[in-house]
C-alpha cells in the first residue's frame, strides 16, 4: 500500500525544501511505497538533523535532483532494500556524484 505524502506530513516526517532546511550535506532517501522505512529514517534524521527526502515509486525525480544540488547535499543514505528503492536510483545518484 503506497502512502501519501499528506499521510507522510500528518504524521510528522521531514521533508527537504530547498529554503526551508538547515545546512547540511547529508540527506537520507526513502520511498513512498510503505512507511515502515520513513518511520526509522525520521528518527535518525531528527538526531542527526539531515532532512528526508521521499522518493515516489523509490525513484528520483528532477525536482529531487534539483533540491538536492541546489542544497549542498554531498551524501544520501538510501534506507530500504532494492524492492522499494530501485537499483536504478542508486546507480543514478552514484553517476550524480553522491555517496
Amino acid at each position: 500500500m503506497k502512502f501519501s505524502l499528506a499521510t507522510y506530513a500528518a504524521i510528522g516526517f521531514l521533508f527537504l525544501i530547498a529554503a526551508g532546511f538547515a545546512a547540511s550535506d547529508t540527506a537520507i532517501l526513502v520511498t513512498d511505497i510503505t512507511n515502515v522505512d520513513a518511520s526509522v529514517a525520521s528518527a535518525a534524521a531528527s538526531k542527526a538533523g539531515v532532512p528526508v527526502v521521499v522518493a515516489e515509486d523509490g525513484m528520483l525525480t528532477d525536482d529531487i535532483k534539483n533540491t538536492l544540488q541546489s542544497t549542498g547535499i554531498k551524501n544520501v543514505i538510501i534506507v530500504g532494500g532494492p524492492a522499494v528503492i530501485k537499483p536504478e536510483t542508486e546507480a543514478e545518484l552514484r553517476s550524480l556524484g553522491y555517496s
